[in-house]
């Protein structure tokens, strides 16, 4: 694998799968992020198949990235659904890995990044998404 190849994949998936400018930037800010290493750190949609030959899905990547780096939670596992469904997962399996992620997330995830202090708040792009769902 070659980070330079997976972050043009990435890329050039925006014009398949017609995803919508924000996500587009999300995605970006994802792989730009100076709290992560997306390469190295993503460990993919964890105990469920890929729908890419490799980890780096762009809906699994940029909830690593939320998780991973304190911004877990009800946003961010929805902005995983929404971006499953630009990417053309099936309505049930979107929906199984949504349930899942929110078990996970009030099962372990709150309480480790709570003990861990652990908590940022959401970049200017994710706030604009989530405040299109608000309105």
């Amino acid at each position: 694998m070659n980070r330079k190849r997976e972050k043009q994949r990435i890329i050039e998936s925006f014009g398949v799968y017609d995803v919508p400018d924000e996500f587009r930037d999300l995605i970006c800010l994802s792989i730009r992020s100076k709290n992560w290493n997306w390469f190295n750190d993503m460990d993919g949609c964890s105990f469920v198949p890929n729908y890419w030959k490799t980890k780096y899905f762009p809906p699994c990547l940029v909830h690593d990235h939320h998780w991973r780096t304190g911004r877990g939670g009800y946003w961010s596992d929805r902005i995983f659904l929404e971006l499953m469904k630009i990417y053309g997962l099936p309505k049930w399996q979107r929906y199984f890995r949504f349930v899942m992620v929110r078990i996970g997330w009030f099962g372990f995830y709150k309480w480790k990044h709570a003990i861990r202090g652990n908590f940022r708040k959401f970049d200017t792009i994710t706030k604009i998404i989530i405040n299109k769902w608000k309105n």
